[in-house]
């Protein structure tokens, strides 16, 4: 990255907010919602940024976004991503009652298909502790837990 390009970026302990900081190398940061990222590299105000990719394919969906006036250069590989969980000490039959009731979210009703549009989802599935490992490993490694 040359001295004067601008990196933009978006996300908690990010410095969310703040209009530019130097990151070094010549780099800096922009902070402001994910889809702020796309609009500042295709308005030729940063060099490059980062967001969601769910965020990314609804905006070109969309066309608040070009295709042709951006470039992907690097997708995260898959992750498990906006989980639903519930207090360890709820009565264990709400908790099955809930977890059913996401589970059976169809997208071929209309009612459900709503719920799920607002979540950009096609379907909730199960999962499990251990499927957060990598994104705890690489919140450890950069800092974000203790």
């Amino acid at each position: 990255v040359a001295a004067q390009q601008v990196f933009h970026f978006a996300g908690k302990g990010l410095g969310l907010g703040r209009q530019v900081e130097r990151l070094g190398a010549g780099v800096a940061k922009r902070g402001q919602q994910s889809s702020g990222a796309g609009v500042q590299v295709a308005g030729g105000k940063v060099d490059a940024g980062a967001l969601n990719i769910s965020v990314y394919e609804k905006m070109i969906a969309e066309k608040k976004l070009d295709e042709k006036q951006v470039r992907v250069f690097y997708t995260t590989p898959p992750y498990f991503d906006y989980n639903w969980t519930v207090r360890g000490d709820l009565d264990p039959a709400l908790i099955k009652k809930l977890t059913d009731a996401f589970l059976a979210l169809d997208p071929k009703n209309p009612a459900d298909a709503e719920i799920l549009k607002l979540q950009r989802a096609t379907r909730f599935i199960p999962s499990k502790a251990a499927n957060y490992k990598g994104i705890e490993e690489a919140a450890l490694s950069a800092g974000l837990l203790k």
